[in-house]
């Protein structure tokens, strides 16, 4: 276990950030289509397009946040040129990438988590390809630090993972972004997508979508419908514990051994509590799982990866540094910001007390192994 806490004189709690320059990976960017379906022409085929005819859009959860036009993005985001935050690729790179030292974005796009949504596999698997080549072209094309959470339809496993093993060996795509369907995620359903990701050396990642407990077809919340956006806000971890816990007892990285998974924007001071629930569980009852070998917790902390945001403020922050002591935060956290949601995490405001090699680990390393990148 590395040192969390800073030594004197290297970043006192509330000072300015010692090695401020150094190279950040962020390892949840969130871009935008302009128009929605209508920004994506370009990118659908003829047929497609016809299809659309200019009248579908995306569906909306209807529990929007109480803020400025109902939006999750920063109105300080909107690019001088027009349109929502994270639509402008420059812009990004001016305000988020060059002003923070970000080596590496990785843009995973909640706006093609929608597709979730929607009861229609081949709208769901048009879009998914159209959002791919929209981001690669618009982004990666615009400045090589920008990297792709490619984005599937998982309503036709056979049909992503054809997807996943064409588009995912283009340089610049390092994770394959599933938004989650109401179906566990353990589930054989998605064994084709994972022995893709697998193949191609390519995390999955999962992340909020906005389409939570709204849809038919997308994954719902445990106890029912929230009825407040504060409600299905605060409610989103359950997501994530849900998600990790099916992947874990239905033996998935046992018959995956290679395959990895970032859980993005789930927060992380609920796991250590989960792994010890996991793990006596398992010592209690793992007569009903005999293809789970290992104890869960060792599981989770070689196959799965977190995000710091949200990062969570407790009532002293010492205990956030021993939650990081917990999870094992050296080897599983990694840092993200959000950009360019309300609640974005800024880098020099965020994990301030962390010992140098802490903070190498967390801003940088982790992300650096997960991508492969350099």
């Amino acid at each position: 276990m590395l040192d969390i806490i800073a030594s004197p004189g290297t970043s006192p709690p509330g000072g300015k950030p010692a090695r401020a320059r150094e190279p950040i990976i962020d390892a949840d960017v969130h871009p935008w289509v302009n128009g929605d379906i209508a920004g994506l022409k370009n990118y659908l085929s003829r047929s497609w397009w016809e299809h659309f005819d200019g009248r579908h859009v995306l569906p909306n959860q209807w529990l929007r946040p109480p803020l400025a036009r109902a939006s999750s993005n920063r109105i300080d985001a909107m690019p001088p040129s027009g349109g929502e935050p994270g639509s402008d690729a420059l812009f990004m790179k001016e305000e988020h990438l060059d002003k923070h030292n970000i080596a590496h974005a990785v843009l995973s796009s909640i706006q093609a988590g929608k597709l979730a949504a929607l009861p229609n596999a081949g709208e769901a698997l048009a879009l998914a390809r159209a959002f791919n080549e929209f981001f690669y072209s618009e982004f990666l094309g615009v400045d090589p630090r920008y990297k792709l959470a490619m984005v599937v339809a998982a309503h036709d496993p056979a049909a992503s993972a054809a997807e996943i093993r064409d588009f995912g060996r283009k340089p610049g795509v390092v994770a394959v972004f599933m938004p989650l369907l109401n179906i566990m995620m353990g589930n054989r359903h998605y064994y084709p997508i994972f022995q893709a990701a697998e193949e191609m050396g390519l995390p999955m990642l999962i992340h909020p979508t906005g389409t939570e407990g709204g849809f038919p077809t997308s994954v719902h919340f445990a106890g029912g419908t929230p009825s407040t956006y504060i409600e299905r806000h605060t409610a989103f971890p359950q997501i994530g514990i849900s998600a990790i816990n099916s992947l874990i007892f239905e033996g998935v990285f046992l018959r995956f051994p290679k395959l990895k998974l970032l859980a993005a924007e789930f927060g992380f001071s609920w796991l250590p509590h989960f792994l010890w629930r996991m793990d006596q569980n398992w010592h209690q009852f793992r007569k009903e799982v005999p293809w789970v070998k290992n104890l869960p917790s060792e599981t989770v902390l070689q196959h799965v990866r977190f995000t710091s945001q949200p990062i969570e403020e407790p009532e002293k922050p010492e205990y956030l540094m021993q939650i990081l002591d917990m999870i094992h935060a050296e080897q599983t956290l990694l840092f993200s910001t959000d950009y360019p949601h309300w609640d974005n995490d800024f880098p020099q405001h965020t994990l301030t007390r962390l010992s140098p090699e802490m903070r190498r680990r967390i801003f940088h390393d982790n992300a650096a192994e997960l991508f492969r990148l350099s």
